[in-house]
């Protein structure tokens, strides 16, 4: 789960207190989340507000070793910004990424959006079928929902990739 927690254009900012139920619910026995740190409060105190959460902090500075993680996770999940577009450039990856316009920032809103050659509602023309943007907030019943849809997706792959190899 890589958070971003900028000052600058805050709105576009990681709803921690989702994510961190998020990661709270899963099932330990299946899943071990593990957070990616924005650079701006890598620094801070945070034992309080990550008490119970893994947090893998060499990432957060080390872009060759941020990418590693990305390959090798299950899943990459995290909100528009540009560590996770390491993820939108490489097809080995699986992601989701969240809360791809913000209206309130310019940056994000739908008008520049579509000036990229971007469309409401749909990912990267490269992206893979385990590569999804979900144009809705990060809150936890969004981040759910993908996220199980997306678990669904990989899981059925892997049982046709199975099912193919015998």
């Amino acid at each position: 789960i890589t958070l971003r927690e900028y000052a600058y254009n805050s709105a576009r900012n990681s709803n921690f207190p989702e994510w961190r139920e998020f990661a709270r619910r899963l099932d330990p026995t299946i899943w071990w989340p593990v957070f990616v740190l924005d650079t701006e409060q890598a620094l801070e105190d945070i034992s309080a507000k990550f008490s119970g959460c893994e947090i893998f902090g060499e990432a957060t500075w080390n872009v060759a070793l941020r990418m590693a993680l990305y390959e090798r996770a299950w899943l990459n999940l995290g909100v528009n910004n540009g560590p996770m577009a390491l993820c939108w450039l490489n097809d080995r990856t699986r992601y989701i990424t969240y809360k791809m316009v913000t209206l309130s920032v310019p940056q994000t809103g739908i008008p520049f959006m579509r000036s990229r050659g971007f469309e409401p509602n749909q990912s990267l023309p490269s992206a893979t079928a385990f590569q999804k943007w979900v144009w809705e907030d990060d809150t936890l019943g969004v981040i759910r929902r993908e996220f199980d849809a997306m678990v669904t997706t990989i899981e059925l792959a892997e049982k046709d990739m199975l099912a193919t190899a015998l």
